[in-house]
């Protein structure tokens, strides 16, 4: 599990916010990373 918290502070990520975040935060996925991601994966 010591691992996972390397993998979270390296891309200083975290679930430990100062404030509340709202129920329906909003992280956009820049449409050139779902092209890219379909270049190179097959889904049924």
């Amino acid at each position: 599990m010591g691992n996972l918290n390397k993998v979270f502070t390296t891309l200083g990520a975290s679930n430990h916010a100062s404030e509340d975040r709202q129920t329906e935060d909003y992280y956009a996925t820049d449409p050139i990373a779902i092209i890219k991601l379909l270049e190179i994966e097959k889904f049924n």
